[in-house]
């Protein structure tokens, strides 16, 4: 891991035990929870990278509330909602400004709200990090299969780190692509930190299924990176699609909508299509008739838009071409 550290983190000199520390300002600024234990690695986990996405929080908290770990080796830095403003309105941008924090990595010290928040959590939190984790979901108006992903790194260091945590997660399917820039996973990328996201179901609420495979997927991760002792569980063989193509794992890419109107779709998450099929249809409120929106490549449905209306060029299904079933 690249060190750039001009000054020390502010958790190196707490003592062992749990700790809450407020960075930033009241109006820009992180509620960090800190369990530190022996010396060792720091692993950082976040919730609320958008603000509509519920399950990242719900499990950070759940741990805020509640684990007291005994002979923690290394540090846990735990934000439940990184992107407060954004959460507090229930949307996946800051109202402020209108941007996208996992769009605007590295940031600005002196740019626009979601600039600074990105600029404050990089110099802050992720260059005194090991390992990082991004739990995401699919927020209000989308559905996800749910799965673990990570850009593919050229140090194969970092890479192997990055493999063997997506595995802990193994209730998931794995999907890896290439560097795009701008993202959480695009800051670590760059720093060469280990980094893994998760995208949990969404559809605006919160399954228990989602929390306990978060749950299990990062106690996993604590026992084998070493930084708790328990029994490891024999992990499942993940289905796993590794891209080469950037854009693939781009969610609000690809099946744009042929027109605006009443949305239609007439798959489900985890079904398998072929290139051409029709999988939904758009409505014209003017009465038009309807449009077909039609398979762009064969492979496994991994996003819906529940909805239930969409706007010209807007996002309606996310197919990635994996074989078989996830």
């Amino acid at each position: 891991m690249k060190q750039s550290k001009a000054k020390k983190a502010f958790w190196e000199n707490l003592p062992e035990g749990f700790h809450h520390r407020r960075i930033g300002t009241k109006k820009i600024g992180i509620e960090c929870f800190v369990w530190k234990g022996e010396p060792g690695e720091v692993v950082l986990v976040n919730g609320s990278t958008h603000g509509d996405e519920y399950e990242g929080p719900t499990f950070l908290m759940s741990l805020v509330n509640t684990w007291r770990p005994r002979n923690l080796r290394g540090t846990v830095v735990a934000i439940p909602t990184l992107n407060e403003g954004a959460f507090k309105e229930g949307t996946r941008f800051r109202p402020d400004d209108g941007k996208d924090l996992s769009r605007v990595f590295p940031g600005k010290s002196n740019g626009s709200s979601t600039e600074r928040l990105a600029n404050l959590c990089l110099n802050e939190l992720v260059r005194h990090s090991n390992y990082w984790f991004d739990f995401h979901s699919a927020g209000t108006y989308n559905e996800i299969a749910q799965f673990v992903g990570f850009y593919t790194h050229p140090n194969l260091k970092v890479n192997k780190a990055q493999e063997q945590m997506a595995a802990c997660f193994d209730r998931y399917w794995c999907w890896a692509s290439p560097y795009l820039p701008g993202r959480t996973a695009s800051a670590a990328h760059e720093l060469d930190i280990p980094f893994n996201y998760t995208e949990s179901r969404g559809a605006g609420g919160i399954l228990s299924k989602d929390l306990e495979m978060l749950r299990d997927g990062f106690f996993e991760f604590l026992k084998r990176f070493n930084f708790i002792k328990g029994k490891k569980r024999k992990l499942r063989r993940q289905p796993t699609r590794i891209s080469k193509l950037a854009n693939e794992a781009f969610l609000q890419t690809t099946h744009r909508a042929p027109a605006s109107g009443l949305l239609r779709l007439t798959v489900k998450v985890r079904d398998t299509v072929k290139k051409g099929q029709i999988i939904g249809h758009v409505y014209p409120l003017n009465g038009s008739p309807a449009k077909s929106i039609k398979a762009e490549y064969s492979g496994a449905v991994v996003v819906l838009n529940i909805k239930g209306t969409t706007q010209k060029g807007g996002p309606t299904v996310t197919i990635t071409p994996i074989k078989g079933k996830i």
